[in-house]
């Protein structure tokens, strides 16, 4: 139908369709200087990991964009200050990542951290907060939080964790 725009799940990239398309119409390429289908299909699918930097001080997600825009692999789709615009955007990004503070001006970021968890239970959170307290680390780990950390001493441990999760497969 002309005009018609095809939708495609939320992880299916269309080039990744063509190539498997192409892949299924090539039979007789079997020859070593042909590219392997299924490298191109990598190439492809290695896209940056997604983040939503959600925390009430400007000067924290300041420092959260310097420490991000040294990987390579990760980007900041958008930065959020409340948690209401934290749950709106993560609904409407589905971000790989989320970095997350507890103290909200309209609430715990706890709240968020449950609502991202029980919609897109695939998203990792990291909490990175001044509450460092084992009680919080422990309700942030049972609601779902994939790491916890402590804004004043384990900050430049965010940019390690993401390193690792770019390098792996998202």
């Amino acid at each position: 139908m002309p005009g018609a725009r095809r939708t495609f799940p939320a992880r299916e990239n269309p080039f990744i369709l063509w190539f498997r398309w192409l892949e299924t119409r090539i039979v007789l390429w079997d020859t070593p200087n042909v590219l392997d289908m299924n490298v191109l299909v990598d190439i492809v699918e290695k896209q940056p990991l997604k983040v939503v930097v959600s925390d009430d001080s400007a000067y924290v997600r300041m420092r959260v964009l310097e420490l991000l825009s040294e990987l390579d692999q990760v980007k900041v789709v958008a930065e959020t200050d409340t948690v209401a615009s934290t749950i709106e955007t993560v609904q409407s990004l589905h971000p790989d990542v989320v970095i997350l503070d507890i103290n909200m001006p309209d609430g715990s970021g706890i709240r968020a951290l449950k609502s991202i968890k029980t919609s897109l239970p695939d998203t990792v959170v990291i909490m990175l907060t001044n509450h460092a307290h084992p009680l919080y680390r422990e309700t942030c780990m049972k609601a779902g939080a994939h790491y916890f950390f402590d804004k004043s001493s384990e900050f430049d441990r965010v940019g390690n964790v993401l390193q690792q999760l770019a390098s792996g497969p998202h």
